[in-house]
């Protein structure tokens, strides 16, 4: 018996030896080398689709950084045009504000305005009001005088500020 005994704890003790060779302990949760094995291989699917997003996003990240560049140089071209036109401009108003100093057309000083005839010898015409009458009293037409009309030039001759002669 006491062979027996020790033949069977013997081949308990085996019995164990060898399981505990073949498989972790079966635990709820946890699915052993297997499981983690097809852990891996889920995971590494993941990170194949997720560089190849990456490899799809840096494309379309270097065709937007190559419009970026073109637009940016569009719009440095139309900034250095728009400078040219900006200094045209300065130049054409200083010219016209010269022009305009030299070329002044004066006001005919008109302000009254006349509708029929009258037969008064002394008033010939009628005088009206001018609003809306298209007359010159009405119209104004031309620059007002500057408010020093003429200047000494000490050599006796006198200049004109509103004609420029």
């Amino acid at each position: 018996m006491k062979h027996f005994l020790c033949l069977a704890i013997l081949a308990l003790a085996g019995w164990s030896v060898s399981s505990a060779h073949g498989a972790p302990p079966n635990k709820p949760g946890n699915n052993g080398v297997p499981g983690l094995k097809a852990e891996i291989e889920s995971l590494q699917t993941q990170l194949a689709e997720t560089e190849s997003e990456l490899a799809d996003t840096q494309s379309d990240l270097a065709v937007a950084d190559a419009e970026l560049a073109a637009l940016e140089a569009e719009l440095a071209a139309i900034r250095a045009e728009l400078a040219g036109i900006r200094a045209e401009l300065a130049a054409t108003e200083a010219e016209l504000v010269a022009e305009r100093r030299r070329f002044r057309i004066p006001r005919t000083g008109q302000d009254a305005c006349w509708d029929a005839t009258s037969k008064d010898p002394d008033n010939p015409h009628f005088t009206v009001h001018c609003d809306l009458t298209g007359q010159d009293g009405d119209a104004r037409a031309g620059l007002v005088p500057p408010n020093v009309r003429f200047t000494d030039n000490d050599d006796g001759s006198v200049t004109d500020n509103f004609t420029g002669l």
